[in-house]
């Protein structure tokens, strides 16, 4: 199989199928998609270490279609960093991906990983919410109305005396997140945005 070696924070990475289009036959090769990622982990990875996370991957050959993982892929256990949880039933533990580190992060894209989505909980308090996200999601709009929406929504929690960043999700749309102290469980963080946007 074709690779390329990368270096990376003095360890070397191997790149699978490193000129793989990914989306589209313009898109970005797996080699760029690795850099990119590297470029930016030390700006991710404080959003993503400590969490779990659920991934998108590239999509299938048989279907084209991305494919969405909220728990491990069977494919990763063994291969990277997990953290196991209790399910929401409570009768069984699921296993969730783990991302402490650049390394870690450059495997999964090596892997075949597209992004990230983490809790809004630690892996250590999984039922205890500390920031309420406000995901803007377009449909057939303008990113300039979206990015305005969400400015606003910022100025508006600002001035309900909360503190709030916005921060591109991955896809088309933003979101504004609100940290919280993390006493809060997911049914009392949910009231935030249903309380502000009735």
């Amino acid at each position: 199989m074709i690779h390329r070696l990368l270096e990376l924070y003095g360890k070397t990475v191997r790149v699978t199928d490193p000129d793989r289009r990914i989306a589209s036959e313009t898109g970005p090769t797996k080699t760029e998609l690795v850099e990119y990622y590297v470029k930016v982990a030390p700006r991710l990875l404080p959003f993503l270490r400590g969490r779990p996370v659920s991934t998108v991957w590239l999509p299938d050959h048989s279907t084209q279609e991305f494919r969405f993982a909220r728990s491990a892929p069977a494919a990763c256990l063994g291969r990277f960093p997990i953290c196991r949880l209790v399910g929401l039933d409570r009768s069984r533990q699921e296993r969730y991906l783990s991302v402490p580190d650049a390394e870690t992060l450059a495997g999964l894209i090596n892997y075949g990983c597209l992004s990230f989505h983490p809790w809004s909980s630690t892996a250590s308090a999984p039922m205890r919410a500390d920031r309420v996200v406000f995901n803007l999601d377009p449909e057939r709009i303008a990113f300039r109305e979206v990015r305005n929406a969400a400015l606003l929504l910022r100025d508006l929690l600002a001035a309900c005396g909360l503190m709030a960043w916005v921060k591109t999700s991955g896809g088309q749309g933003l979101h504004v997140i609100v940290p919280v102290n993390g006493s809060l469980s997911y049914a009392d963080v949910r009231l935030i945005p249903e309380t502000i946007v009735t």
